[in-house]
């Protein structure tokens, strides 16, 4: 069960700030990244369902507006 409380979701941000920058510096996936996270780091006093939607939705915007860049190049 995720923690809700104010330091586990101070802790949820700190991993996941930690973990998008080892996305952006290596050739894994945010998806990858996240399970090594969960399994390498204790995780127990960690807001884990906050984790993953920072680190999914931060990678999602990142390859939207990346795309949107992309089709805005080629005009």
């Amino acid at each position: 069960m995720s923690k809700q409380t104010p330091a586990a979701k101070s802790r949820a941000r700190r991993f996941a700030l930690q973990a998008l920058y080892q996305v952006q510096f290596t050739e894994a996936s945010a998806g990858q990244v996240e399970m090594q996270f969960r399994q390498d780091h204790d995780m127990k006093r960690v807001d884990t369902a906050f984790f993953h939607d920072l680190v999914s939705g931060i990678m999602h915007c990142l390859l939207y507006t990346s795309d949107a860049a992309d089709e805005e190049d080629s005009v």
